[in-house]
């Protein structure tokens, strides 16, 4: 089993690490995509297929840890993306002189040699590039490329809130696994069942006709490297555990000052403007809009 440092973003104190991600006025901030599939496709790029072919790990002062995941024979199913090859540069890795990995649970992992569907953001990031933790991968299932989940289930239309729909699980992945665990397909999955599910082209053709009658689509350049203003860094804020030799809780911030971190990093659009819908920061008060969003 790996040593790992699980993170969670601001708000559940179930967790003693926190990840603290500060985008300041002059960037261009994702905005909330919690109440609407629309939110997530406005702020994608491109909607790629690629091979994850190479799996590293790097670490500097400004982007703190990171795992630099390759996508190799790119192909464009919807926007635009030059190049054969994109590295997605994730929050996550190891940290010089500690131990275990610092983890962020809400960026999506990658498996090398799987084959994946990305949504590459339009939208500055910090943490992930990947739009509202849009990756599934390909599952060869009974002679059909089935788009799966990264928790192992086929999907099957697109809501409008919560997009991709689950069909049924194609395999089943313990919360715990070992670093060369390798899922089993599920005996009970029949032909039927296959060709209810989408493979990426026939998501990529249901999702641009969801988007047109939901007038949105994909638009914008995928920026391939992290916004920064400032140097990741760790402040200790309690003492160690009793425990010898434990890991002490952390407080993981992006920024250098408590000033910009009181900065709104969400952004606010007119009613009028496809304004994004409301998150679930139990702090925000933002002005709600007859359809949905927040103003």
């Amino acid at each position: 089993m790996r040593s790992r440092i699980r993170i969670l973003i601001a708000g559940t104190a179930a967790l003693s690490i926190a990840v603290t991600a500060v985008s300041p006025i002059e960037a261009a901030p994702h905005y909330p995509w919690h109440k609407s599939y629309r939110a997530v496709v406005d702020q994608t790029a491109a909607v790629v297929e690629g091979t994850a072919t190479s799996i590293d790990e790097s670490y500097n002062e400004q982007e703190g840890p990171r795992t630099l995941v390759t996508l190799s024979r790119l192909k464009v199913l919807w926007g635009e993306l030059r190049g054969p090859t994109v590295v997605l540069r994730l929050f996550g890795g190891p940290v010089p002189g500690r131990r275990g990995r610092v983890d962020e649970v809400h960026i999506p992992t990658f498996v090398r040699s799987k084959r994946y569907v990305v949504f590459l953001s339009n939208r500055d990031w910090r943490l992930s590039p990947v739009t509202a933790r849009q990756s599934f991968i390909i599952e060869r299932v009974k002679g059909k490329d089935l788009l799966v989940t990264t928790d192992g289930y086929a999907l099957s239309g697109i809501d409008d809130v919560t997009g991709p729909k689950r069909r049924f699980p194609v395999y089943r992945i313990p919360p715990e696994v070992e670093e060369n665990f390798v899922p089993t397909i599920e005996d009970a999955i029949s032909r039927k069942m296959v060709e209810s599910a989408f493979s990426a082209e026939e998501f990529v053709a249901n999702l641009k006709t969801w988007a047109k009658r939901n007038r949105v689509g994909v638009s914008g350049s995928f920026n391939e490297r992290p916004y920064q203003d400032g140097a990741w860094r760790i402040a200790e804020t309690t003492p160690d555990r009793s425990s010898a030799g434990a890991l002490r809780e952390k407080d993981l911030k992006f920024g250098p000052t408590a000033r910009e971190a009181a900065r709104p990093a969400r952004e606010r659009k007119p009613c009028s403007k496809r304004a994004g819908p409301d998150d679930a920061d139990p702090n925000d008060r933002s002005k709600m809009c007859e359809e949905g969003g927040a103003q």
